[in-house]
């Protein structure tokens, strides 16, 4: 009878958390994690920033946008490399904005800067759990950019 009653619960209890997270929508990934109504996946593949852009439009997403501190401290679990974010600064030096447009409210930048080394650095990487502004080919002297994370 215990035993029964411990399969029930296992059952229930999965059951409770599927229910959680929502049906994935067509076209996101099977692997792609889900976190406040946006699913989110790593792609190490090293690319331009552009080019990271342009891959996760083919793939229906876009580069990934952190709005707040509870979406930062997801996306930090998801990889420890370097990776690009979807946000630059491209358009207006020290203006950076999310790649859909929106204002950059909340910020986790290495040192509390950001500081466009050599006049190039426009796009938004990780770098040891927090944010660096990177050249477009996310190339340094002691790392390198080694993919980007998509958003849908």
């Amino acid at each position: 009878m215990k035993t029964l009653v411990l399969a029930l619960i296992v059952v229930l209890s999965a059951f409770a958390h599927a229910q959680k997270i929502p049906k994935r929508p067509l076209g996101v990934p099977a692997d792609a994690k889900h976190f406040n109504g946006k699913w989110y996946k790593v792609v190490l593949e090293k690319k331009t920033w552009h080019a990271a852009r342009d891959k996760c439009k083919e793939m229906g997403g876009q580069l990934c946008i952190v709005p707040d501190a509870a979406t930062w401290e997801f996306v930090k679990t998801l990889t420890t490399a370097s990776v690009w974010l979807g946000a630059t600064d491209e358009e207006k030096e020290a203006v950076w904005k999310w790649i859909d447009g929106s204002e950059m409210k909340f910020t986790k930048w290495i040192g509390g800067n950001h500081d466009n080394a050599g006049g190039v650095e426009h796009y938004l990487c990780t770098h040891r759990g927090e944010w660096n502004d990177a050249a477009k080919h996310g190339r340094f002297d002691s790392f390198q950019v080694v993919g980007f994370i998509c958003q849908w």
